[in-house]
C-alpha cells in the first residue's frame, strides 16, 4: 500500500467480497493520492471489475472499508459525490436513441463545463447529430470516455477502456490520457500497456493483490564480463540524450570486458513473468 501524501482521494482497507459463499477478493489495500496513476492488472476473474464496482460504490464490500474522496462509498453523502467522479464501465452502457451532442451536453449541464474541445480530441464532433445507436461500438466507446473524463473530475476510474477499439481509436485515447495526465488522479483496469507516463501497476491475481510494478519505461539491458566482475548497463528507451552511457559502454570495452548480452526488458514481459509465477489458485 502506498503512503498517503496528504488527503488521499481514495483509500481502500482490508476489503474482501463475497458471492455466494465464494471469496472474489480478499484483504485489498489500495491508497490513491491525488494525481496518481494506478493500473490494476490481471487475468480474466481476478477481481478487478468488482473491485471498481465497490470503488463506485455500485456495490458493498463484504468486510472491509472503502473512503472515496474522504466519503464512504455506498453511504449517504456519496450519491452527491458521483459528479466528481468520472466513471466508464466495462461493458458499453449508453442511450441508444440519444444524439451525441445531448448526451455531451447532459454531462456538460451537470458539471458546469464546455465539451466541444474534449469531443474534437476524441473525433466526435461530426457525430453530433447522430444517434449514439448508429455509432461503432468503438466510437461509442470513444463517447463513454468524453462523458468520464468531460470537466476533468477530481477522480476517474476506467474499467478496460481499451476494450473492442481497434488500433486507431487506442492511439486517440491513449493521446488525450498522456494529455490529461498531469493533473490527473486515474484508477484503471486493462489487460493493455496503458498510454500514459509515470502509472503505478496494481497486480491482482484470484482476489488478491500480490504486488505492484513501478513503470518506468522499456529498456535495453546490456550485460558485460570484465574479468571476476560483472557490469550492466540499461538504455531506457525514451531517453533523449545516451552519450553518458555510450561513453561508459565503450570505456568498459576498451578496458577488456566483453559484451555477455544484450536483454530487451518491457513492461509486458515483467507482468507476464511475475503472473506466471504467481499462476497456482490461492485459497482463502
Amino acid at each position: 500500500m502506498a503512503e498517503s501524501t496528504g488527503k488521499a482521494v481514495v483509500e481502500v482497507v482490508d476489503v474482501g467480497k463475497k458471492y455466494g459463499g465464494r471469496w472474489v477478493l480478499r484483504h485489498i489495500n489500495l491508497l490513491v493520492n491525488p494525481r496518481d496513476k494506478v493500473v490494476i492488472v490481471g487475468p480474466n476473474g481476478s477481481g478487478k471489475s468488482t473491485l471498481v464496482k465497490i470503488l463506485m460504490g455500485l456495490t458493498s464490500p463484504s468486510e472491509g472499508s472503502v473512503k472515496i474522496l474522504g466519503e464512504h462509498a455506498r453511504k449517504a453523502g456519496f450519491d452527491k459525490l458521483r459528479r466528481s467522479i468520472g466513471y466508464m464501465p466495462e461493458k458499453t452502457t449508453l442511450p441508444g436513441e440519444m444524439r451525441v451532442e445531448d448526451y455531451l451536453s447532459m454531462f456538460a449541464e451537470l458539471r458546469k463545463c464546455s465539451y466541444d474541445d474534449l469531443a474534437e480530441s476524441l473525433g466526435l464532433k461530426a457525430f453530433y447529430k447522430a444517434k449514439i445507436s448508429s455509432l461503432s461500438q468503438g466510437y461509442q466507446r470513444r463517447v463513454m470516455l468524453a462523458g468520464a473524463l468531460l470537466c476533468k473530475p477530481q477522480l476517474i476510474i476506467l474499467d478496460e477502456p481499451y476494450a473492442n477499439l481497434d488500433i486507431g481509436s487506442r492511439f486517440v485515447i491513449d493521446e488525450l490520457l498522456q494529455s490529461y495526465s498531469k493533473d490527473l488522479t486515474l484508477i484503471m483496469t486493462t489487460h493493455v500497456k496503458p498510454g500514459i507516463s509515470g502509472f503505478r501497476t496494481v497486480l491482482l491475481m484470484n482476489g488478491n493483490v500480490i504486488g505492484n510494478v513501478l513503470y518506468e519505461d522499456d529498456y535495453v539491458e546490456i550485460s558485460l564480463s570484465c574479468g571476476n566482475k560483472r557490469e550492466v548497463l540499461r538504455f531506457y528507451t525514451k531517453d533523449k540524450e545516451h552519450s553518458e552511457k555510450v561513453m561508459a559502454l565503450n570505456k568498459l570495452i576498451r578496458g577488456g570486458c566483453v559484451v555477455e548480452g544484450v536483454n530487451v526488458v518491457t513492461y509486458d514481459s515483467i507482468l507476464r513473468e511475475i503472473l506466471s509465477r504467481q499462476a497456482k489458485p490461492t485459497s482463502f
